[in-house]
């Protein structure tokens, strides 16, 4: 079956809100856009992630088999129940699960592929203004940019990772004509 085109039009960007476990709901939607709308996630000029978002933003853009995604996620999210302080555990480290996943998943060009297509929400620790990262210089400084959109203060630790000053997260909803994929909203702007 041949898929329509959106001919004539301007390619829509993606954007994925922070979510936490509950990015599956994003993975889904992903899965669902791969089935009925390849062009949207083939012609996308630039991918938006914040926290958990960032991690399906990546998997857009590294495409990354969804369901070994998924099957991570929802380990993590089981691990984290086997305790009755769940994640805030002090043996449940969900930032060194994220990093092991990322050293897998990542291919070793990864700062060529998402330098200027992946772009990642931060929180500017300096002043607490949200930025969006997108230039690479190596596969290790995109696991960090991720990392640091991921990381969640207590949940994740005391001490959050930086990158070049940065730490945190926001979404990223102020992107023009971007497909946004939220948890209880998903809109075309």
């Amino acid at each position: 079956m041949e898929h329509e085109t959106l001919s004539g039009r301007s390619p829509m960007s993606l954007s994925f809100s922070g979510s936490g476990f509950l990015c599956l709901y994003q993975i889904g939607a992903v899965k669902a856009l791969l089935d009925m709308a390849p062009d949207i996630l083939i012609s996308a000029p630039k991918v938006y992630g914040a926290s958990a978002g960032s991690l399906v933003a990546a998997a857009v853009v590294f495409k990354v088999n969804l369901d070994e995604l998924q099957k991570i996620i929802l380990d993590a999210a089981i691990e984290a129940r086997k305790t009755i302080f769940g994640p805030l555990f002090p043996t449940f480290n969900l930032l060194t699960i994220l990093q092991k996943a990322l050293l897998n998943f990542l291919p070793d060009n990864a700062h060529q592929i998402a330098t200027g297509k992946l772009n990642v929400a931060l929180t500017r620790l300096s002043d607490g203004k949200t930025i969006l990262v997108s230039d690479f210089k190596s596969k290790e400084e995109v696991m960090q940019a991720l990392t640091c959109s991921c990381f969640v203060p207590f949940y994740c630790g005391f001490v959050p990772p930086t990158f070049q000053g940065v730490v945190s997260k926001t979404d990223s909803s102020n992107v023009q004509y971007t497909v946004s994929i939220q948890l209880y909203t998903s809109m075309c702007r």
